[in-house]
């Protein structure tokens, strides 16, 4: 206590400063007010006078401490009273982060929390440490706090975040004083807590023994379920002998069931509690009850000790659960200790389940349980629902090779067939199991037993082409003669060899007399595949070897239009060296160049030609390559055909030149480069359109290919040919205003040098009124006239010259041109 005389001197204090004008929550260099040195000196009339005046109660010093901080420190519990009911915030947090209210609760100071309840606490505040203040007490094993807190009516069955009443806490902190208080003052013994559990499920799980026996004694309800399952049914899981009794003496019923369907014994089994068996079958429980998978507590059992205690008391050994399922075939599918005690029993052997499987195929790669199987009757070649026999299963499942040599010393068939046609040869090499081969090659397994697929062992390894099996194909190669067998596809070994590229494997199949020219369903010998996969030393090892280069597949492409499809220009060399017919069609009537161009393969295409291919040969849509580079836009290819003869005039079977074609890419070039060398500018595909018509279509839907109009009409396309429709050219440029301008220019030098133009007037009129340039263009086109007659060859002046030659066919013979070339031309 502060004495008497220092509190007086600091009331006068105070007063002589707020008389003088001091703010009654200034703060001195430290941060403390005068309402922080009243608490601390206990003053309450310091207090009360500094309160009367608005002191702040919440306002912290320096090291964040509030008055209700300092009223904690000093333990008055009036002063705090005071600070409370005027809006102290016992949750402020000092710069040690403790708020008012934990410091009441560590240093435990029961007059402060007394004065805090009378003050209106809410007993039920969550804010301390995330739960109540009871909770709290009770976790702290504060026994005088809790009892105060029952005696201020403080809820002993209020959860808290966690869903927890106060009586789950005290159990699981092993508080018996509290658990003894919180029940005798009217705490719901059988209260359950988010998990669903109740304190005495929580007890028994904690194998907490003092606990359960107060529960019990304070009427918890024995058979109570929680999440389906029974305080009985926790112990068993518990395995904790004691407590069990215990639940069985206040009255727990042994025949409850929990929510999978399962008998306390049938628990009792499945921990191995054999205490719990036994009790419970003393207790009469049935032995040959189902849970809700037809388990009974036999199928459940993992010790020798609890399975004859079973058997004793009348389990039965061939009862079957909802898979059909007997407590042997279950023993063996978990790996169980019981497995020789239900043999022992009588248990049978090849019984099959549901699915067909019996205990050899249930069995967990234990080469133990194995043999045990074996001595007591097993079937080694028994067959499942897909016809596998265990030695299949072994395999495929990846046992170890221990497992699978006693299954062949136990004479396991090695070539017995499932319901696909596999052997366990198939199996072995399906799943790349090289040392399990070697085993069944040892032990007469046939390399050339084909399944429903027609494929052999050896068809698969080669097809696997794994590097592991290199010695085990060798083998297998050693064990038979029929080389040229084939798979459902009728691809022969030799086949698969050259399939995956493997020049020894290929070698040695040969050299023991593979068929190399042995044909597939597509009609492909090996030199095709080795060919398309650019296998360069297999092509050149299967020539050698007398492959016929000539071959044809089912769509009658030889060996070369594959290496011309693969842009292979080595291997197309080597072929046509080696006498590969260079014209030869497939079904679409191409050849090796047809392909060349199509794949725009310049280097390939001079090859080809350089070994004379006919550049002239068409397709089945009478397409020549020259066709197919324009179609196709390979520029680069046409001229090299050009070069060696290629007919600029061929229809296909639309009747289409290659004038149409390169008129349909808008081509200026081409169409200049097929103009030189002599194509038709008029000449009409199929549906009566010239090139000129086709350009047109293209500007109209491009908006670009006005220059490849000029050229067809500098060329001397005719603006009148009609289509199929019965338009010409000038129809289809209507509305496009410089095609027509390109019309009028046209028909302004016509008119100009004299000559006939077949054109309807009133068309020839509408066209040269739009044209706004006439007067100035047909000015330009007299001049020039005019100087071609200033200008001489011989005798002769220019004009004179070309307008004796209209004729677009006309060829000029050397002598003119020679004229017309001069150097001495004025």
């Amino acid at each position: 206590m502060v004495p008497e005389k220092v509190q007086i001197s600091l009331m006068k204090e105070i007063e002589t400063l707020l008389n003088e004008g001091q703010d009654v929550n200034a703060q001195d260099q430290y941060g403390r007010t005068l309402l922080d040195r009243a608490v601390w000196r206990s003053s309450e009339p310091a207090v009360d006078l500094l309160l009367e005046r608005g002191a702040d109660v919440n306002i912290r010093n320096n090291r964040r401490r509030s008055p209700l901080h300092l009223a904690v420190y000093r333990k008055s519990e009036t002063i705090f009273g005071k600070l409370f009911e005027k809006g102290g915030n016992i949750n402020l947090k000092n710069d040690k982060g403790k708020s008012p209210l934990d410091l009441i609760i560590a240093r435990r100071s029961l007059n402060i929390i007394e004065t805090l309840i009378d003050k209106g606490f809410d007993l039920e505040n969550d804010e301390v440490y995330g739960f109540p203040l009871l909770h709290n007490f009770v976790d702290r094993h504060f026994v005088l706090g809790v009892d105060l807190l029952s005696r201020k009516g403080a809820d002993l069955n209020y959860k808290d975040i966690q869903g927890r009443s106060p009586l789950h806490i005290a159990i699981r902190r092993r508080y018996i004083d509290i658990i003894h208080m919180l029940l005798n003052k009217g705490a719901m013994v059988d209260i359950k807590n988010r998990e669903d559990e109740t304190p005495l499920h929580f007890a028994i799980r904690k194998k907490f023994k003092t606990g359960v026996e107060l529960l019990l004694r304070q009427g918890a309800n024995v058979n109570l379920k929680c999440n389906e399952t029974t305080p009985l049914h926790v112990a068993a899981r518990s395995k904790d002998e004691y407590i069990f009794d215990a639940l069985l003496n206040y009255g727990a019923n042994i025949h409850e069931r929990n929510g999978r369907g399962d008998t306390v014994l049938l628990t009792a089994v499945e921990e191995d509690f054999f205490y719990g068996v036994k009790t419970s079958l003393t207790r009469e429980a049935k032995v040959n009850e189902r849970n809700g998978d037809g388990e009974t507590p036999l199928h459940c059992a993992c010790s020798k000790e609890v399975c004859e205690i079973l058997l004793d008391s009348g389990a039965l050994l061939e009862v079957r659960d909802f898979s059909g399922n007997t407590p042997f075939l279950t023993a063996v599918r978990y790996d169980r200790a019981t497995v020789n005690c239900l043999l022992d029993r009588g248990a049978e052997v090849n019984v099959r389940n549901y699915e067909g499987n019996t205990a050899i195929y249930l069995v967990r790669n234990n080469l133990v349980t194995v043999k045990t199987i074996l001595d007591h009757g097993g079937k080694v070649n028994i067959k499942d629902y897909i016809g596998n026999t265990p030695l299949h299963s072994f395999i495929s499942s990846g046992y170890d090779s221990e497992c699978i040599e006693l299954l062949l010393e136990r004479q396991a068939g090695v070539n017995i067939k499932n319901n696909a046609g596999d052997t366990p040869l198939h199996v072995a090499v399906l799943n790349n199991r090289t040392y399990v081969i070697e085993l069944l090659l040892d032990n007469g397994a046939d390399v050339f037993l084909k399944n429903k697929e027609s494929k052999s062992p050896l068809h698969l390894a080669l097809y696997s082409c794994v590097e592991e099996f290199g010695s085990e194909i060798s083998v297998m190669l050693d064990k038979g003669t029929k080389l040229n067998s084939k798979d459902w596809d009728t691809n022969s070994l030799l086949h698969f060899a050259v399939l995956n590229g493997d020049y020894d494997l290929v070698k040695e199949l040969i050299d023991n007399g593979a068929c190399v020219n042995s044909k597939n369903s597509k009609c492909q010998g090996p030199l095709h595949i080795a060919v398309s996969r650019s296998f360069q030393p297999l092509v050149q090892l299967l020539l050698e070897k007398e492959a016929r280069v000539n071959d044809r597949d089912s769509e009658n492409r030889t060996p070369l239009h594959l290496a011309v499809l693969a842009n292979n220009k080595t291997l197309v060399k080597t072929l046509i060296d080696k006498g590969a017919d260079i014209n030869n069609k497939d079904n679409r009537g191409r050849a090796p160049l047809h392909y060349a161009i199509s794949s725009k393969n310049l280097e390939v295409t001079e090859i080809l030609l350089l070994h004379r291919s006919d550049v002239n040969l068409r397709d089945k849509c009478y397409r020549t390559p020259l066709h197919l580079a324009i179609l196709y836009e390979f520029n680069a290819g046409v001229d090299p055909l050009l070069t060696c003869g290629a007919k600029v005039n061929v229809r296909d079977k639309k009747r289409n030149t290659p004038l149409h074609y390169a008129a349909q890419s808008g081509s200026e070039s081409l169409l200049r480069k097929l103009l030189k060398r002599g194509a038709l500018v008029d000449i009409q595909d199929s549906k009566g359109r010239t090139p000129l018509h086709v350009v047109i279509k293209y500007i109209l839907e491009m908006w670009t290919g006005d220059d490849c109009v000029r050229v067809l009409l500098d060329y001397g396309a005719a603006m009148d040919v009609k289509d199929y429709r019965g338009k010409t050219p000038l129809d289809y440029g209507e509305g496009y205003s410089s095609l027509q301008n390109m019309f009028s220019e046209l028909i302004i030098k016509t008119e100009c040098a004299n000559l006939e133009l077949y054109l309807n007037n009133e068309v020839v009129s509408n066209l040269l009124k739009s044209y706004r340039e006439l007067v100035p263009f047909q000015t330009t086109c007299l001049t020039e006239l005019k100087h071609m007659k200033t200008k001489k060859i011989g005798s002769n002046n220019l004009y004179d010259v070309f307008s004796q030659y209209r004729d677009p066919k006309f060829s000029m013979k050397q002598s003119m041109k020679e004229a017309i070339y001069s150097p001495t031309l004025d």
